[in-house]
């Protein structure tokens, strides 16, 4: 069985490398985490729920469980700020994309036009399923982490409590539908069909650049 360090490392989009779940550093500080719990000695923790950074009473400040979780809230928050550039990148795109349409529908025979147009539009739709792969791909390592943390640290299980926290964070709740409805409208208007003058004002309404 494939690793999942491993896994991540052949599936990420090269581009993109520095931007997914730094899954090993995260594995190393369990270890280092394991190891000083073996002398530590029993602990009292209680997770607090308004943060991932959780000191815990009596465990010094830098110690490796403590790194763990600071790593772990830096990492989430590194994933969410990436999918939020992608998708304000791929909403600027398909505006910028737009009035090309509209303009190139307007010029009787502009086939070689509309053919660029719909090349251009296919490379947002590719760059769309690439970022729900990094989506998922982080998700997954995120879970996986959690899990490992959890066997390797039995007295201070914090899985629970995490999947709730990341189950809030924007980039899990997948709010850039819209991208989608927008790309499907321009597809349609290119190719001339009826359903691309149906759903015009609703991707015109859904379409927010800049967003979130």
């Amino acid at each position: 069985m494939v690793k999942f360090g491993k896994y991540l490392e052949k599936q990420a989009k090269e581009e993109w490398k520095t931007s997914y779940l730094d899954y090993n550093a995260l594995k190393d500080l369990i270890k280092e985490s394991a190891l000083e719990a073996e002398t530590a000695g029993p602990t009292t923790f209680s997770p607090r729920t308004t943060s991932l950074s959780i000191v815990r009473a009596g465990r010094k400040a830098d110690a490796s469980e403590e790194r763990f979780f600071q790593k772990l809230e830096a990492e989430v928050e590194k994933v969410g700020k990436f999918t939020g550039k992608v998708v304000d990148e791929l909403r600027q795109r398909l505006a910028n994309l737009k009035p090309k349409a509209d303009a190139a529908l307007q010029v009787a025979g502009a086939t070689q036009e509309k053919d660029a147009l719909m090349e251009e539009a296919k490379q947002v739709g590719e760059d769309y399923l690439a970022l729900e792969k990094y989506v998922n791909l982080n998700y997954m390592g995120v879970h996986k982490i959690l899990k490992k943390h959890d066997k390797m640290l039995p007295h201070s299980p914090c899985r629970q409590f995490y999947i709730a926290h990341l189950h809030q964070q924007p980039w899990v709740q997948g709010n850039y539908s819209d991208v989608l409805v927008y790309l499907s409208s321009v597809y349609s208007q290119l190719r001339g069909d009826a359903t691309g003058k149906e759903n015009k004002d609703a991707a015109q309404v859904c379409v927010c650049v800049g967003g979130g």
